[in-house]
């Protein structure tokens, strides 16, 4: 039968072996033949196989010969979307160059160049992406960013968490923590700048355990600003308040413009405490308090300011010994005097005080040291809050009282009584002599000196106003002073040469003139004799011997009289 005889009709082959077969199979009822049973193989050749389908299924469908595994192609009937798929557990792969590419598994994971794929995508390789998300957000950083500087792309390679390595990212361990190895100004460090050429850099790095962290700059112009150094600890005995601790590097102040700018600030109106000797919050010794107040305040060594019925203390040492190394910074405007100390009052219009040490050697005496007020005003010097002393500004000096009239105003007496069991004679006329015992006596002084006093004149007042009990004194009380002798002498640790002329207060005493003595106080003072008063110097009033002279005097005169008298009756 040849094909090229379409006239021909051929009907009813059951089984059709050919070599090859050309043309077109068909049917009268059906143009194109559907279905042509079951084939061994089937060779193609020309323009391939177009298949149309009437309704959505699979366009073709694979099985093999064990029937393990079936591979469906479709077409949805509606959309027309096209499907690939096997229809048991079996994976489905893509391939290349006789070579599998692309695999998805039965589970879901899909790999590209790799035959077992541990995520749901896995590539061997690299991949190019124009844009990536992760969970839903678009990833923007770069590669470059991803990569890290130039050159450090294994910047992630090789880490340790919990510890630093140079070009590696930083990874907390499972506490949490980074730990940096010993460090100096160039390594092992974290380093803050503020890219301006006229702020230093702050780095903060440990050398090693037992030095101290160190926080500072480390330019060419400029040393640390700070260091800090603690112990661990495992509980902190600050609790339920809120604590502040700022530096504020590189700021003017008032002081000097471009000087650092530090404060620290607890809590306001609170304290901020430097303890250095416990654990608690409120340290009563060791420590240094600077409290936040209506007056703000320093205590040191104590929580607690000094109190009393003169105020609150802004400043409070507790066992504060101050030793202080001065300077010429602070001066009377003299580089020869340093003043250590100087004090205002609160007035607009202060007093000023101070204290001033002469800087040149100890060695010269003449060196001094200097108190009192710098402005035009009084020094007072005072006990039990009572003024005592007072030197004026013009120089003058009161002692007991404020307004003195004179360079050295003397106001007041102090009087000294004495119990001596001792005895005196005391002889008040010329025929007759009485013993007594002396004591108790009390004399007033309102000065006492235990050497010599030079000056050009003593001015004594003798004004009848200032005086009580005046009696005159009988001619007969001069009697027994001539019986008094006069001695040379020297003052017992005096360095005089020239000896002293006088009389000894205990003859005086002895022939009956006490009233020409005063007596002093002299705890050194022993009783050696009879005479002697314990505890007591016995001095010589000399104004006093010029009264005796005078009744002398006027008592030898009316003698010369009265013989001048008799001598003119004789002629």
């Amino acid at each position: 039968m040849d094909g090229r005889e379409p006239e021909r009709n051929v009907a009813g082959i059951n089984s059709l072996g050919a070599t090859s077969l050309t043309g077109t199979l068909l049917t009268l009822a059906q143009p194109n033949i559907t279905s042509i049973g079951t084939l061994s193989s089937l060779n193609l050749l020309g323009a391939g196989i177009t298949h149309t389908q009437s309704a959505g299924g699979n366009v073709a469908s694979f099985t093999n010969s064990a029937a393990v595994s079936t591979l469906t192609i479709g077409i949805a009937s509606a959309g027309g979307a096209c499907d690939i798929r096997s229809t048991t557990a079996n994976d489905l792969y893509l391939g290349a160059n006789n070579t599998r590419r692309l695999s998805i598994k039965s589970g879901g994971n899909v790999d590209i160049n790799t035959s077992s794929p541990g995520y749901q995508l896995d590539v061997s390789g690299s991949f190019n992406s124009t844009s990536f998300y992760m969970n839903g957000t678009l990833i923007t950083a770069s590669a470059t960013d991803l990569n890290g500087v130039t050159g450090y792309g294994t910047y992630r390679s090789g880490i340790t968490p919990g510890s630093v390595a140079a070009s590696k990212a930083m990874v907390t361990n499972a506490n949490s923590m980074i730990q940096f190895g010993s460090g100096s100004a160039t390594t092992n460090q974290i380093k803050y700048f503020a890219s301006t050429s006229l702020r230093d850099s702050i780095r903060v790095y440990r050398v090693d355990d037992s030095s101290p962290l160190t926080i500072g700059g480390v330019s060419a112009t400029s040393a640390d600003l700070f260091n800090i150094s603690w112990n661990d600890k495992s509980a902190v005995g600050f609790i339920s308040q809120t604590h502040r601790f700022c530096f504020n590097i590189g700021n003017s102040q008032p002081y000097k413009s471009g000087d650092p700018h530090t404060y620290t600030l607890a809590t306001s109106a609170d304290a901020f405490a430097v303890n250095v000797a416990s654990s608690t919050h409120t340290p009563t010794s060791a420590c240094l308090y600077l409290v936040s107040d209506t007056i703000n305040k320093m205590m040191f060594n104590s929580n607690t300011p000094y109190s009393s019925c003169y105020g609150t203390a802004p400043v409070t040492l507790n066992q504060g010994n101050v030793y202080i190394k001065c300077s010429n910074a602070l001066n009377d405007g003299s580089s020869n005097y340093d003043m250590p100390i100087y004090m205002e009052s609160s007035n607009a219009s202060p007093i000023g005080f101070g204290l001033q040490l002469n800087n040149a050697t100890s060695a010269t005496s003449t060196n001094s040291s200097y108190f009192g007020t710098i402005t035009t005003n009084d020094l007072v010097l005072m006990t039990a809050n009572t003024r005592r002393v007072t030197m004026s500004s013009a120089g003058r000096v009161g002692i007991g009282t404020g307004s003195h009239s004179a360079t050295l105003d003397v106001s007041g007496t102090v009087s000294n009584t004495f119990n001596v069991g001792g005895s005196l004679y005391s002889q008040t006329t010329s025929t007759a002599s009485t013993f007594s015992q002396l004591g108790p006596v009390t004399v007033s002084v309102s000065a006492m000196f235990s050497g010599p006093i030079q000056c050009s004149s003593i001015y004594c007042t003798s004004d009848r106003r200032a005086k009580e009990n005046i009696k005159q004194l009988d001619e007969s009380y001069c009697e027994n002073f001539f019986k008094a002798d006069v001695f040379t002498y020297n003052c017992i640790g005096s360095e005089e040469t020239i000896p002293n002329i006088g009389f000894i207060a205990q003859d005086l005493n002895r022939l009956g003139y006490m009233n020409l003595l005063t007596l002093t106080p002299n705890e050194n003072m022993k009783k050696e004799n009879d005479d002697d008063i314990e505890g007591a110097q016995m001095n010589i009033d000399y104004n006093k011997i010029t009264v005796i002279n005078f009744m002398m005097i006027k008592k030898l005169k009316k003698r010369i009289e009265e013989l001048e008298a008799k001598m003119g009756q004789l002629i």
